[in-house]
């Protein structure tokens, strides 16, 4: 979809700084006799709040529905979990079976760090390859992409978690109000 607003305060007020012409998506490694799709990569700024955004977002389908990145591969990313989750743990002092909901939850590794720690889990993440994954060990995921929707249905089955967490989400989302949105229907104190 190609930008006309800002993402961020909707002003019609933006201004293209760099262009990179037509790129791959850097997450997809396609068979060679595949077609590797392209985008458009430029970038613009808001001359009004100067929110940096892509022109031209490719469609979420296209980019999560079969993700090929797995966050469990990436040492220093489970490294980084492991440190994380008890501080996280402390600073909002959870008690065991505290729910805990990731958005973009991925293959879950976030999620089973927070389970060793005697929490309860659950994913979002609308990726059919990384929800079986996750599946695989045992965690549950809600196959969707995060939004107002989303929000609104776990709120109807009573699902109110302690701590909402996203890694490496908001800059894929190209719909920042509509994301917050759904996050707001499960946030309490």
């Amino acid at each position: 979809m190609n930008r006309t607003e800002c993402m961020n305060c909707g002003s019609p007020n933006l201004a293209e700084f760099i262009d990179l012409g037509i790129q791959p998506n850097g997450n997809n490694f396609p068979d060679t006799k595949d077609q590797e799709q392209v985008f458009p990569m430029a970038m613009q700024v808001c001359q009004d709040c100067w929110q940096v955004q892509i022109a031209e977002f490719p469609s979420p389908e296209f980019l999560f529905s079969n993700h090929p990145y797995i966050t469990g591969v990436n040492v220093p990313v489970v490294q980084h979990f492991e440190r994380l989750v008890p501080h996280i743990i402390k600073k909002l002092n959870l008690q065991p079976n505290a729910l805990v909901v990731d958005v973009g939850c991925n293959d879950g590794s976030l999620l089973k760090v927070f389970a060793k720690h005697g929490m309860r889990i659950l994913g979002v993440d609308p990726g059919q390859r990384t929800g079986e994954l996750a599946k695989e060990q045992g965690i549950t995921v809600f196959k969707t992409f995060w939004n107002l929707q989303t929000g609104k249905a776990m709120r109807q089955l009573n699902i109110f978690p302690d701590v909402i967490t996203a890694t490496a989400v908001f800059y894929h989302v190209p719909d920042l109000h509509n994301f917050i949105n759904g996050l707001k229907q499960l946030m309490h104190k």
